[in-house]
């Protein structure tokens, strides 16, 4: 990590990522902190045109405080079912313009204060059954994916609190009859 402490921004990591193959097992993430500062100090992780199968859990083991992640444009093909167990303070999470083809069941369950979720330009063709379940969301993105239906309980543990939902650029074929039924805040 390059880590950067700029007066009215929080305190975050530019992380540099090469994992190629399927490694999950990193046991931390080395740079040098600014003066007084520590991992418990850093709310932002980003990481754009990064080189990643996968998202290492460490990132969330290692930054006990992180609100915000963005891996964006990284090569990331897979979120493995522990990715997010440690990421109790995620608010936000951008995952835009990866090889994303399948998010596991309960993969964001860990992330109770999950507001924001940018999946956008992935090769998503299908979710499993209420995939935010545990979150809180209030703007989604599944635009430029591979999705050819939507089904109501895709969305439903988070029909009280989703404002925002794009799924612009997919390949909709298919809507499941009620399926905003219960989306009662969505703009």
């Amino acid at each position: 990590c390059d880590y950067i402490s700029t007066p009215g921004m929080p305190y975050f990591c530019e992380l540099r990522l090469e994992n190629p193959g399927t490694r999950d097992d990193f046991e931390s993430i080395d740079g040098e902190h600014r003066e007084g500062n520590t991992d418990a100090n850093v709310l932002r992780v980003e990481g754009y045109f990064q080189y990643s199968y996968n998202i290492p859990a460490v990132i969330c083991i290692q930054f006990t405080a992180l609100e915000e992640l963005f891996l964006s444009s990284s090569r990331v093909e897979f979120i493995t079912a522990h990715a997010f167990e440690n990421c109790l303070n995620l608010r936000m999470l951008s995952l835009e313009n990866n090889n994303i083809s399948i998010i596991p069941t309960m993969a964001f369950s860990h992330s109770p204060n999950l507001e924001f979720l940018d999946l956008s330009n992935n090769h998503i063709s299908s979710l499993t059954n209420d995939p935010f379940n545990g979150t809180q969301l209030w703007y989604l993105n599944l635009e430029g994916n591979d999705l050819w239906y939507l089904y109501f309980q895709w969305f439903s543990s988070v029909g009280d609190t989703l404002l925002l939902l794009d799924v612009a650029n997919n390949d909709l074929t298919y809507l499941e009859k009620h399926v905003f039924i219960k989306l009662t805040s969505l703009v």
